[in-house]
């Protein structure tokens, strides 16, 4: 039994090593969250962009996404929206049409998923000479903030041929669950897409708010990845190609974020299952890639979804191990090693799982709080202590994708009833909010100024008499100076006229 034990012993201490590198670049990154990204010039011309939304049964939203595009401050002119509609049965699009936009209709049961509705519509679009330069690409829920296609242009006119925004949350006061995912998402762009800006590492593509120009189009086929974690299989392809990814801190856009446990589940298996296959196809080799070339990008990307293994590895071995571990102890009656085995299981999930993602769910809540559209932070901190729980709940439904045989693409169900107008009326909100503080430090400026004058004017006048009491001084002393001037000849004379009678 002691031999038995310690090759369980050797197998926890490999796991461990395994789980710890999995989560090293996000020890890395938090470290270094209070670096700037990447800023990008302000661009005097105005490209052409093409705006690819893919919708299948969508009619509740897309009206207000195509809204949030056409209320860009950017030209009209240069914009195009196109809705692929994939297996729709519901009229998303009619209701697309009337909202102004182009749409493809794609009806193929056998391939009913992102990858293959962004392979049909932008095969269709290439043939086209419309003059578009770049194409972005959203959810059907997706609202853009109105300086999005601005702040991206000016990227793409720096250079960028491939990138992503800020992705924000506009339902994050739906409830507490809704407030975890949304935390969730700011997490990953301030302590991952901005340190990875920073430090020029390429980004991770998630799917919605992409920018990818049409020459990366032409040089790579079209859209050539269709697995259903497509977006990260498109990126280390492109990775692969030795192309930059990067990331626009101020082109931000809202998405829906779930706002139930089932929904989250089942997003989450869906990501385990493609990311697992992604993993082993083409982030394992990156790893094997870098031992030689010792590039950082490689091992980035290796470690990034090197997470999924790891949380099956800390959903599976770890509790069987620990439990049976304390089991066997308590049958032999060795109970001081269940007492040490029991305070390890505590210490291990306190301080090495609990306070940590609670601190960082509550380091994202603060350092981002300019740019999350709630009024009462105070609402979110039920979410920052749940934080934790949402982890868990994460890494399990991970962990069943990753090692379920099949995994189909499932309907998203939307609860939120945020329109473009409730966007819009939060930023003027959050623009008057900034007028007023400025306001207000002017007013307080102003003050600060009139009491400076104030007590120059004390000093002018204190000076004044000052420069009075001196002027009266010395022309005193300048009177006694004339008097003694006077005197002293008439003494001498006196002297003078002694001197003979002497």
């Amino acid at each position: 039994m002691d031999l038995f034990l310690d090759i369980l012993n050797i197998f926890n201490c490999i796991f461990i090593v395994i789980v710890t590198v999995g989560f090293l670049p996000q020890f890395f990154y938090i470290v270094f969250s209070f670096l700037k990204p990447k800023q990008y010039k302000k661009s005097s011309i105005d490209h052409s962009f093409g705006i690819i939304i893919c919708a299948h049964n969508e009619e509740d939203c897309i009206a207000e996404t195509i809204k949030s595009i056409k209320s860009q401050n950017y030209p009209q002119e240069k914009i195009k929206i196109f809705v692929v509609c994939d297996n729709c049965t519901d009229n998303t699009a009619e209701i697309a049409k009337s909202q102004g936009a182009e749409v493809i209709i794609k009806n193929n049961p056998n391939e009913a998923r992102k990858g293959y509705a962004l392979k049909y519509g932008i095969d269709i679009l290439m043939k086209k000479e419309d003059g578009i330069e770049s194409y972005l690409i959203f959810d059907a829920d997706s609202m853009l903030h109105p300086d999005f296609i601005t702040k991206m242009n000016d990227a793409f006119d720096s250079g960028s041929q491939i990138a992503r925004g800020y992705c924000n949350a506009k339902n994050y006061d739906q409830n507490i669950y809704s407030g975890i995912t949304s935390l969730y998402s700011i997490r990953d762009n301030r302590f991952n897409c901005r340190v990875r800006s920073a430090f020029n590492i390429p980004q991770l593509l998630i799917g919605t708010g992409m920018m990818i120009s049409r020459k990366v189009f032409e040089e790579t086929g079209g859209w050539d990845c269709t697995s259903l974690s497509e977006d990260a299989e498109f990126t280390l392809k492109r990775i692969n190609e030795k192309r930059m990814i990067d990331y626009v801190d101020d082109a931000i856009y809202y998405d829906e974020m779930q706002s139930s446990l089932k929904e989250t589940f089942l997003r989450h298996k869906r990501m385990g299952y493609g990311l697992m296959r992604v993993f082993f196809k083409q982030a394992l080799p990156m790893g094997f890639k870098f031992l030689y070339t010792f590039k950082y990008t490689y091992l980035d990307m290796f470690l990034t979804l090197l997470f999924i293994p790891a949380a099956c590895v800390a959903c599976l071995w770890f509790p069987a191990y620990y439990i049976f571990l304390f089991s066997y102890y308590l049958a032999e009656g060795y109970m001081i090693l269940v007492y040490e085995t029991g305070m390890l299981m505590l210490y291990i999930i306190v301080f090495a799982f609990l306070i940590p993602f609670m601190l960082q769910g509550l380091l994202a809540l603060l350092l981002e709080r300019k740019r999350i559209p709630v009024k009462k932070f105070s609402r979110l901190l039920p979410s920052v202590f749940c934080f934790p729980f949402f982890m868990i709940i994460y890494a399990i439904s991970i962990t069943c994708g990753a090692l379920s045989f099949k995994c189909k693409w499932g309907d998203t169900k939307h609860n939120s009833t945020v329109t473009s107008e409730n966007i819009s009326q939060m930023l003027h909100s959050e623009a008057e909010e900034q007028n007023a503080q400025i306001d207000e430090q002017n007013i307080h400026a102003d003050k600060q100024h009139a009491q400076t004058d104030e007590h120059n004017a004390k000093t002018d006048g204190h000076n004044a008499q000052t420069d009075s009491k001196n002027f009266e001084s010395n022309k005193k002393k300048k009177k006694i100076k004339t008097d003694k001037s006077y005197i002293v000849p008439d003494s001498s004379q006196d002297k003078e006229q002694d001197s003979p009678s002497d």
